[in-house]
């Protein structure tokens, strides 16, 4: 999930098949994307400061430490974010717990 790279080692058109926030929209190829329930490739969005912000925020109250890290209130726009970005993560821990049992059952 790393642009600089992604963009030295895929073609415009492997990346428009991740629906790159690099390609323009227009020439994106939905059918043909590992993240179909994203618009734009996660790797893209994750490198914006308001995402990085949003992860440190709640990686500082998943230790308890929030107030060490940010004083008063959170804007309600950080809030936000943190609430979504801390869904779609329970989001991926839940599927990969469900792929998990679905393997151990399979056997």
């Amino acid at each position: 999930m790393d642009c600089t790279e992604c963009k030295k080692r895929l073609t415009r058109t492997e990346r428009a098949a991740w629906a790159c926030g690099w390609v323009n929209a227009s020439e994106h190829i939905p059918s043909l994307r590992p993240f179909p329930e994203a618009e734009v490739c996660p790797g893209y969005t994750i490198a914006f400061p308001e995402v990085i912000e949003a992860a440190r925020i709640l990686a500082w109250a998943n230790r308890g430490a929030l107030s060490s890290f940010v004083a008063g209130e959170l804007p309600p726009a950080a809030t936000d974010a943190v609430d979504i970005l801390d869904a779609s993560c329970k989001e991926v821990e839940r599927e990969a717990i469900r792929e998990s049992s679905e393997k151990m059952s399979r056997g």
